[in-house]
């Protein structure tokens, strides 16, 4: 039997909380222990800059910065430091504790199914109008919401046109799962299964593939070419591409692609 997954819970435990970076920003991981990598997903404000390792140390003397959901490919004991700092330079730490442990896969095949897919996809994309199924023979639970439910299949609406990542506790009693769901429109879905035309070697090296379409980066003027140039990594940019007309008067439908920035290893000495 379907069940159905509110939306309006989903918001409540993934709500954009306002001012300082807290604990309750930390969607994933948990404390615990685990039978699969676990992802990191913040909450991050505007303005906040945060940095995390995963041995104990200090991140802002050997760590990364965090620019975007990842898996942690960590097993054993992990000690999970982030830092958050606040626009106005004021500095948050939090740790936590974790255990990743690999485990005999054992139950019926779609037990074991769902358990490698997990272990695959930490974060596992959710296209709203869609089904995710949890076997009956594991319990679940919403992280932030004490309730526990049985297995079944949920379902968000695809009239859903918000963007979550949605933190999910399963277990058989013997297999003990920590991953999240990312949830996405119905519509954005579809944009970014579409192939882009455009190539990136080297993380800055860009180089646009086809001469059907012109090409246009940030708020550049559009262009045909599609020789290799360089382009700085180190900050977000827009690249908008559209068909090629033979008529002038004619618009074409331009079709954009947000391009993050490149992730970076923060490293600083202390005197």
């Amino acid at each position: 039997m379907r069940k159905v997954l509110v939306f309006a819970v989903v918001i409540l435990v993934l709500a954009h909380y306002a001012n300082a970076f807290s604990q309750k920003d930390i969607i994933s991981p948990a404390a615990g222990t685990w039978n699969n990598l676990q992802p990191l997903v913040l909450n991050v404000q505007d303005g906040t800059e945060i940095y995390y390792s995963t041995t104990g140390i200090d991140p802002l003397r050997f760590g990364f910065a965090y620019d975007r959901p990842v898996v942690l490919n960590q097993k054993g004991n992990v000690s999970l430091r982030i830092v958050a700092v606040s626009s106005g330079g004021i500095r948050e730490d939090f740790t936590i504790e974790y255990t990743v442990k690999d485990s005999e896969v054992i139950g019926n095949e779609k037990a074991v199914s769902f358990i490698n897919d997990i272990a695959l996809h930490p974060i596992k994309k959710y296209v709203s109008g869609s089904v995710f199924s949890i076997p009956e023979s594991f319990n679940y639970c919403i992280d932030g919401n004490d309730r526990v439910f049985s297995g079944t299949d949920l379902h968000i609406s695809e009239k859903n046109n918000a963007s979550r990542y949605v933190p999910f506790t399963v277990t058989d009693g013997s297999t003990y799962l920590h991953f999240v769901l990312h949830v996405v429109p119905l519509q954005d879905s579809f944009l970014h299964s579409q192939s882009v035309p455009f190539e990136i070697e080297n993380w800055n090296v860009i180089s646009f593939s086809s001469r059907k379409y012109s090409y246009c980066v940030d708020d550049g003027e559009w262009s045909n070419e599609i020789s290799a140039f360089l382009l700085d990594r180190l900050v977000p940019h827009t690249i908008k591409w559209k068909k090629k007309s033979s008529d002038e008067n004619e618009d074409e439908e331009i079709v954009t692609y947000k391009l993050p920035p490149m992730p970076q290893l923060v490293s600083s000495i202390e005197q």
